[in-house]
């Protein structure tokens, strides 16, 4: 019966430790805040289907919102989740529509999931921010 504990010990020893050498390796991007500065060469990366672009429903309403930044100047780069799965794994998409920050050096400043009215909210104010940036 001892030994039997003693597997589980070393079993869970091991997950926490291969866990913590994960979380080392990966640290957790820095979120945006009002005042952190957002250098010019930042861009937004869009993973969603373009078949809803045109849609009335939330998905499209992001399409909108970072197609309208694009044209005030933010850097737009529209990525289709089917055609693109380099991309997709790369930057640990899961949920779309997604909408990434990226600063200069292509690392994640900013992460907006899905299309709810919060998710638009955060989006909006995020894009608005690139803006004044680019002015």
């Amino acid at each position: 019966m001892k030994r039997g504990w003693m597997g589980l010990v070393v079993i869970f020893a091991l997950a926490g430790a291969v866990l913590a050498a994960k979380a080392l390796r990966e640290p957790a991007p820095a979120a945006p805040t009002a005042s952190a500065p957002v250098a010019a060469s930042a861009q937004v990366w869009l993973f969603a289907d373009p078949a809803e672009a045109d849609s009335s429903c939330g998905c499209g309403e992001v399409f909108r919102a970072v197609r309208a930044a694009a044209a005030r100047g933010v850097a737009l780069r529209e990525v289709d989740p089917q055609k693109d799965q380099v991309a997709v794994r790369e930057h640990k998409v899961t949920v779309t529509p997604t909408v990434l920050v990226l600063d200069g050096q292509g690392r994640e400043i900013g992460r907006h999931e899905g299309e709810s009215s919060e998710v638009l909210a955060a989006l909006r104010a995020d894009l608005e921010h690139l803006q004044g940036a680019n002015r």
